[in-house]
Order: structure tokens, then sequence, then C-alpha cells
């Protein structure tokens, strides 16, 4: 869900957590490319992963097709992608992932590995500013 516009970036905030659409189909893709879609302009997305657990994960081949979609038509715009609150399984399988792949979507993720003011200050070294650092804070309360 987008929640800020900073200097014509949008801030999206994604919590697996809060998914109530768990049943994995071959349509599933196209639910997230309809959301994709309505980003326009350059976006970064924050993807938190707090509070999840084994029926909030999706496959590796949703997983495929979504970096695919990301890399195919959002390469332009998407700025970045932020993960917080990355479990250990995450938290490994990324930093695995970021010595092997040389691929420009895999350049703009960025593991923040941190919690709580931590999390947040390295948000805001990013380039996230203060304001948008408050919501985003509220936000993540209602997961």
């Amino acid at each position: 869900m987008p929640f800020g516009l900073q200097e014509d970036l949008t801030l999206v905030y994604t919590s697996p957590a809060l998914s109530t659409d768990l049943i994995e189909t071959p349509n599933t893709i196209l639910h997230h490319k309809a959301h994709l879609d309505t980003m326009k302009g350059p976006w970064i997305w924050i993807i938190d992963f707090a509070k999840m657990d084994a029926k909030h994960y999706i496959s590796i081949g949703l997983t495929q097709k979504l970096a695919m979609l990301l890399n195919k038509e959002h390469s332009q715009t998407l700025k970045g992608i932020y993960l917080i609150n990355p479990n250990f399984w995450l938290r490994n399988t990324i930093k695995l992932a970021k010595t092997v792949l040389t691929s420009d979507l895999e350049k703009k993720v960025t593991l923040i590995d941190s919690d709580g003011t931590g999390m947040l200050l390295e948000l805001g070294s990013l380039g996230i500013q203060h304001k948008w650092l408050i919501v985003l804070k509220e936000i993540m309360k209602t997961v």
C-alpha cells in the first residue's frame, strides 16, 4: 500500500503477515501484477517480514515470476526494495543470493538487519524522510 510521496517518489509498504489471500493459484501472479501496475512513477518498496510464519511464504516459482515481472516491467521505475524485520531463514537466503546474483533487481534489494530505532535510522540513511519514517512506524504497529 502506498503510504507516502517524497519528491515524486512513491513509498510503498507491504506486510505479508497481513495477507488474507494465502492460497497460491496460477492467477496469483496476475493479482500481484495488477497491484504493481498501479505504480506509474518512481517508487520504493518496503517489505516487512515481521510476524510472518510458514503460511505467509510464497513459492520459489512465484518468487521467480515476481522477480521477472519487476525486472521486465518495473526496472526503470522501481528504485529500491528494502526488506525489513527479516527472520533467520530470509536473512541468510538474501545474503547468499546477493553473493551469486548480479541482476539489476538484485542490486536494488537492501536487507535491513536491524530493528526498532536502528531500522528507522537505516531507512533514514537510505533517504526516507523523517516524516515518512514516523508514518511507517505507525503503520507497522498494526502488524
